[in-house]
């Protein structure tokens, strides 16, 4: 009789490949999070104060930039006709997983098309780029933050930093963002 060499096998091969790039993010997240307890802060811009909106999620909520006093947060918006909105919410999909561990940073996405705006169109949006409540919330309404661009807003409603939709670096450098304004914080004694 011959041993049974079948072992632990995968069904397919997405299914490896979800689970290395899920065990690769993890790290990632982790490094990153070591990283804040370390790394000197950097001054990041001040661009002023959000603007103001008022926007509502798939609940009815209503959602201002006083909802998110207290928060660092990170904005994208999904205009009408956005030929490049996969490619935006994988990324905020990416910085999610990232800040799992980072309960006072939240992510915002702005769906300013009508097609998308009603509370059901707002769910399945949220359930097909994998937003977890109370990390990632969709609300309807006009983004306060030109476009294309992913917004830094530091936890006293202050816009930290603008990032542009095409710059490779951009998860990189929005997490470096956040783990700056973390560290003001920390020192501040907030």
């Amino acid at each position: 009789m011959s041993p049974d060499n079948s072992g632990f096998r995968f069904r397919s091969a997405r299914g490896a490949a979800i689970l290395a790039g899920s065990l690769l993010l993890l790290f990632a997240a982790g490094a990153w999070l070591k990283s804040l307890a370390t790394r000197a802060p950097e001054t990041l811009p001040d661009e002023g104060p959000v603007a103001a909106f008022a926007a509502r999620d798939a609940g009815g909520r209503r959602w201002t930039p006083e909802d998110l006093a207290g928060k660092v947060w990170i904005a994208d918006a999904l205009p009408a006709g956005c030929a490049s909105c996969l490619a935006r919410g994988l990324r905020m999909t990416d910085l999610q997983t990232s800040l799992e561990r980072a309960p006072d940073v939240v992510l915002l996405t702005f769906v300013d098309d009508p097609a998308l705006s009603s509370p059901q169109k707002l769910s399945e949006l949220a359930r097909s780029f994998g937003a977890r409540a109370g990390k990632w919330t969709f609300v309807a309404g006009r983004s306060p933050f030109p476009e294309p661009r992913f917004a830094l807003v530091d936890a006293s409603g202050r816009v930290r930093g603008l990032y542009a939709e095409s710059d490779p670096a951009l998860a990189s450098e929005i997490l470096d963002g956040v783990g700056d304004l973390l560290r003001e914080r920390r020192a501040a004694g907030r």
